[in-house]
C-alpha cells in the first residue's frame, strides 16, 4: 500500500512579513479583546465625565443658592442697621435670621458635600451668634472645628468667630484656649488678631502681666498690624494702673 505524500507547510519567517501585515494580522487576530478593551476604556471615561459633569452642575446650584442666602442674612444686618440708626419708641428691635437661617440649613443639607455646603454651616452658626444665642453658636462652631479642622481658610473663620462669641459670653478662659488651639496650628493665619483677643481676656479677669505679655508681642512681632498702636496703649495703660497700685 502506497503512504500517502504528507504535503510541507510552508512557513514564512517572520522577517519577511512587511510590518503593516503584522500589524494588521495581530489586528484580526485579537479584534474582540481589543473591541472589549476600547469599550471598558469608554465605558470608564463615559462615567468619569459624568461624575464631573455633574458634581459641577451641582457646584453652580450650590452658589446660587448660597448666594441668595448670603444676600438675605446681608439684607437682615442691613435692615437692623437702618432701624437701630432712627428713633424707635417701640424699644430696640431684635435681629431675626429665620428666613437666612432656613435658607443656610437647607444648603447645608443638600449640598454637604460642596464648598458652599461648608461655608452655609458657619454662616448658620453666625445667624445664632448675632440673634443672641451664644450658647447655640458656640456649640455650631465647635461642632464645625471639629469636622473641618484641616481646611485653614474655614477654620480661620471658625476659631475667629467661636473666640469672639466666647468673649461675649464672658468665658474668657475657654476663649484663651480656643486662641491657643489655633495659633498651635502649623498654618495659623490673622496671629495678631488672636493674641490681641487672648491680651484682652486676660485683661477682663485682671490677669494684667499675662496680658501685657500679649500686648508687647503685637507691638514686637508685628508693627505693620492695624492692632500694633492700639496694643501699645494697652500696654502702656496697663503700666500706669499698676504704678498706681489700682
Amino acid at each position: 500500500m502506497v503512504k500517502p505524500i504528507k504535503k510541507k507547510k510552508i512557513i514564512i519567517k517572520d522577517e519577511y512579513v512587511p510590518l503593516p501585515e503584522k500589524i494588521y494580522g495581530q489586528i484580526v487576530e485579537n479584534f474582540s479583546s481589543i473591541l472589549a478593551g476600547v469599550g471598558i476604556v469608554a465605558i470608564i471615561f463615559g462615567v468619569i465625565w459624568g461624575v464631573m459633569y455633574f458634581s459641577q452642575k451641582k457646584e453652580e446650584r450650590a452658589s446660587e443658592a448660597f448666594s441668595k442666602a448670603v444676600n438675605v442674612y446681608w439684607r437682615t444686618i442691613n435692615n437692623y442697621n437702618s432701624l437701630s440708626d432712627k428713633e424707635n419708641t417701640e424699644g430696640p428691635k431684635k435681629l431675626n435670621f429665620n428666613e437666612a437661617k432656613g435658607m443656610f440649613q437647607k444648603i447645608a443639607k443638600e449640598y454637604k458635600t460642596t464648598t458652599y455646603g461648608k461655608w452655609a454651616e458657619l454662616y448658620l452658626a453666625n445667624c445664632y451668634r448675632y440673634e443672641g444665642n451664644l450658647g447655640e453658636a458656640e456649640k455650631l462652631y465647635l461642632e464645625f472645628i471639629k469636622k473641618y479642622e484641616k481646611n485653614d481658610i474655614i477654620a480661620l473663620q471658625a476659631y475667629q468667630k467661636l473666640t469672639v462669641t466666647l468673649f461675649d459670653e464672658g468665658k474668657y478662659e475657654d476663649a484663651i484656649r480656643y486662641c491657643n488651639a489655633y495659633l498651635e496650628k502649623k498654618d495659623s493665619m490673622a496671629i495678631d488678631r488672636f493674641l490681641f483677643r487672648i491680651a484682652l481676656c486676660y485683661e477682663k479677669i485682671n490677669e494684667l502681666n499675662k496680658a501685657q505679655t500679649y500686648y508687647k508681642r503685637i507691638v514686637d512681632e508685628y508693627p505693620q498690624s492695624d492692632l500694633s498702636r492700639k496694643a501699645k496703649e494697652k500696654y502702656e495703660a496697663i503700666t500706669v494702673i499698676k504704678m498706681q497700685g489700682l
